[in-house]
């Protein structure tokens, strides 16, 4: 998506295809989560349109989650707008980012699961909290370096972890994994060859998508 918001596509799908995947690239990645939740509503609207389909699954990567946690939590969604069955949140900065807003080893959970300190992303989307649909499957993917930081040099597990106690109360199916090493790095998470498998696992039960 072009930085106007103006959609465009490229590539195409085997006619044979079981498992269809669309990659969402937004050209102005640093717009504010408010404009890119809206442009990514106004893609799964037109695409709708053009394949009418009445559900889907969405899988996103660092900041990425919190737009999409920020448009799941909309309520301004078009008349129709399609039901979301699955969401995979790989290194998602619910709750602040390393060198950013957050310091490795600084936040942690209270007995009650709330995070202790709130970053600015956490609290946007807490104020819309109680949009967030009911009974979704939720598979929260963690990278950890392993060097003490508890984190994948970017987002630490707090952060990402914090997403379960932003969703509670909606009965949401959640469920976390967390990779390890070198390969559990904030940007080699997506390029690593066993999340890419525990992904298509818990989407499709299988492991090789088609």
């Amino acid at each position: 998506m072009a930085g106007n918001g103006v959609i465009s596509y490229a590539g195409a799908w085997k006619s044979k295809t079981i498992n269809p995947i669309i990659q969402v690239v937004f050209t102005n990645n640093v717009a504010a989560y408010a404009t890119q939740s809206a442009w990514l509503m106004n893609i799964i609207s037109e695409l709708q349109q053009r394949y009418h389909f009445s559900q889907y699954n969405v899988v996103a990567h660092s900041a990425g989650n919190v737009t999409t946690v920020n448009m799941l939590m909309s309520a301004n969604k078009p008349a129709n707008f399609p039901e979301i069955k699955k969401f995979v949140s790989l290194a998602g900065c619910y709750n602040g980012v390393i060198t950013e807003d957050d310091v490795a080893n600084q936040n942690y959970f209270r007995k009650s699961g709330e995070p202790a300190l709130k970053h600015s992303a956490y609290q946007l989307l807490a104020a819309e909290r109680a949009n967030f649909p009911d009974g979704l499957a939720v598979l929260n993917i963690i990278g950890d370096l392993k060097d003490g930081s508890h984190s994948d040099g970017l987002v630490s597990n707090v952060s990402a972890r914090s997403l379960q106690y932003l969703i509670r109360g909606h009965q949401a199916n959640y469920s976390e994994k967390v990779f390890y090493g070198k390969n559990a790095q904030h940007s080699k998470l997506h390029e690593n060859p066993k999340v890419a498998t525990a992904i298509d696992q818990y989407l499709w039960g299988n492991s090789n998508n088609q």
